[in-house]
């Protein structure tokens, strides 16, 4: 399963996700961030039942815009991290 959560850019986002993830014993597989909106998670599949509680448990997080699923991780990258 993946996620695409659209979101502000803050200190501590991620881990008020995760700690929300953490709560259903879900195990995180990857991860992926941008200061550019967005942040990509992908984990074990998870039945219906429990992403209609995920996803809007993520939405009210601060700073959280919209939070879906998708069917790829998307890696971001730029060429200055790939210079290092």
């Amino acid at each position: 399963m993946r996620l695409e959560v659209c979101c502000l850019d803050r200190v501590g986002l991620a881990k008020d996700i995760l700690m929300i993830l953490e709560g259903y014993g879900i195990n995180l597989l990857a991860i992926d961030a941008s200061n550019q909106g967005f942040l990509y998670l992908q984990f074990a599949e998870v039945n219906f039942d429990t992403l209609s509680e995920l996803l809007p448990l993520i939405r009210k997080v601060e700073g959280v815009h919209d939070v879906r699923t998708v069917s790829f991780i998307c890696l971001l990258y730029t060429s200055d991290a790939a210079d290092e």
